[in-house]
């Protein structure tokens, strides 16, 4: 195993079935997202020029659970982290758990599409250009150069 790792092969039951080019442009929106999962769509397709029709599905289950998590988040919100216990005293919202197992599972989704850093090197897929760099101190004051997004622009749904 650590002689095919040096020599860079990949397993013999790991066998290409052939290429799958990505669309012309991005498919069709599916019905019924909600804005943030209509970002998430739009997104992907723009970001992941990897990405091919044989993953329509899969994008549409990550932008439904990034909807479902911006329902939950909204819930939380309006009715707080605590409800009522059966006795009365104060309990963690359940709310709070069904919220940490969408964004759980919106994590695994995007990772397994290539859409975090982490996917990407496990997928072996190269970005077309490197991450800007940006100075610390921008970032820190919240002063980033036009055209960039600032870090609550840019945080993971």
């Amino acid at each position: 195993a650590a002689e095919r790792a040096l020599k860079g092969t990949r397993p013999r039951h790991r066998r290409a079935v052939g290429f799958v080019a990505p669309p012309a442009s991005p498919p069709r929106r599916p019905p019924g997202l909600g804005p943030v999962g209509r970002r998430l769509w739009r997104e992907a397709w723009r970001a992941g020029h990897w990405l091919t029709d044989l993953d329509r599905l899969a994008v549409e289950v990550a932008a439904r659970t990034a909807d479902e998590l911006a329902r939950l988040e909204a819930a939380i919100a309006a009715a707080g982290p605590l409800a009522p216990g059966s006795k009365g005293q104060p309990v963690r919202s359940p709310l709070l758990a069904a919220r940490d197992a969408a964004a759980d599972r919106l994590r695994a989704y995007l990772g397994d599409l290539g859409l975090t850093p982490a996917g990407r090197r496990r997928l072996g897929i190269e970005t077309k250009k490197p991450a800007p760099v940006v100075d610390a101190a921008e970032v820190f004051l919240g002063r980033l150069s036009a055209g960039r997004e600032t870090d609550t622009e840019r945080s993971e749904p």
